[in-house]
């Protein structure tokens, strides 16, 4: 759904996604008279049960905002499933997609597609995959895809890995990415996945021209160490839901200066239950 007001009292709600499937992840993108949304969406059938072949699809929608209109939904890129393994977190029917460092060390995921626009009104969209869909050896690892419409969400292009290379010994998972516009480039951000332990990665990238798509740079190490991934299922906090750690990287850019947030578990405290690692929120800001 999409919510707007022109004064902040009066509000008009539009359907966006389709009613015959489910929905989440939802990220809108202004651009003038005009709001872009974008979401991932999942069969009718997957909706309560995560199916390991699953069938969902990065999907875009324009609306006008001053006529409420929504334009025909539009397919960026089909999905196969971001996880290493499903596994039950919460009821008997409750099976997740998840990444898996040990057992009962799992984090949820859905492959939540991030989307900017640049001032050339290039629109683009990143979100985590597995080219082989969940699980497999190292070689199937998660990565971080990119694609990029020029025409205003009509088409877009043929989707690229924008993460590093992936190790045929060890899995190198890179998910829950997010994207920016600033200075002149493209920055994206993500987790990546070092045996037991995972990072905060960030890399920049030129913007997407007449004739040629962004130019990936360097994959850069953005948190000064690794940390582990908490026992979440069942979590560690009770009033956490199972399988629950981060969810809501970010990045921004203002003035040439990127700011990048994430839930990082590197700190020990001592709680009631004994050791503990602690998930706060980080934040670095590169020039």
């Amino acid at each position: 759904m999409l919510t707007d007001s022109t004064d902040g009292v009066h509000w008009h709600t539009h359907p966006v996604s389709a009613a015959d499937g489910c929905s989440q992840g939802s990220n809108p993108v202004p651009a003038g008279g005009t709001v872009y949304v974008s979401w991932e969406q999942m069969v009718q059938a997957e909706c309560t049960v995560q199916n390991p072949n699953p069938h969902q699809m990065e999907m875009m929608a324009a609306v006008r905002v001053a006529t409420g209109a929504v334009l025909p939904s539009t397919v960026i890129a089909p999905v196969l499933g971001s996880g290493d393994a499903i596994v039950n977190c919460s009821g008997p029917t409750d099976f997740r997609n998840v990444i898996d460092t040990a057992p009962g060390h799992d984090i949820r995921l859905f492959e939540l597609p991030s989307t900017t626009i640049d001032s050339n009104g290039v629109l683009y969209a990143a979100w985590s995959d597995r080219p082989g869909g969940i699980g497999g050896p190292p070689s199937n690892a998660t990565r971080i895809y990119l694609s990029f419409s020029r025409d205003g969400d009509r088409t877009w292009s043929k989707p690229v890995v924008i993460s590093g290379p992936v190790s045929n010994r060890v899995v190198t998972d890179r998910f829950q990415p997010w994207i920016t516009v600033g200075g002149g480039a493209l920055h994206a951000m993500w987790y990546e996945r070092a045996g037991n332990a995972i990072q905060t990665d960030t890399e920049n990238l030129s913007l997407a021209t007449a004739s040629a798509g962004p130019n990936p740079g360097p994959e850069v190490r953005v948190s000064t160490v690794g940390f582990a991934i908490i026992q979440t299922n069942p979590n560690q906090d009770p009033v956490i839901n199972n399988c629950y750690m981060g969810d809501y990287n970010n990045i921004a850019s203002a003035g040439g200066t990127q700011y990048i947030s994430w839930g990082d578990n590197r700190n020990v405290v001592q709680t009631t239950q004994g050791t503990e690692h602690q998930p706060d929120v980080f934040l670095a800001i590169s020039h």
